[in-house]
């Protein structure tokens, strides 16, 4: 069995949720 992080495809939708939660983390934080 291989673990998640060796997954190509965990990681890149590791990074795509990252990448969203932090566009929307900043967009509130400027907003206020």
């Amino acid at each position: 069995m291989t673990g998640p992080c060796k997954d190509p495809k965990q990681r890149l939708f590791l990074a795509l949720a990252l990448l969203l939660t932090g566009s929307c983390f900043w967009r509130t934080r400027r907003l206020s």
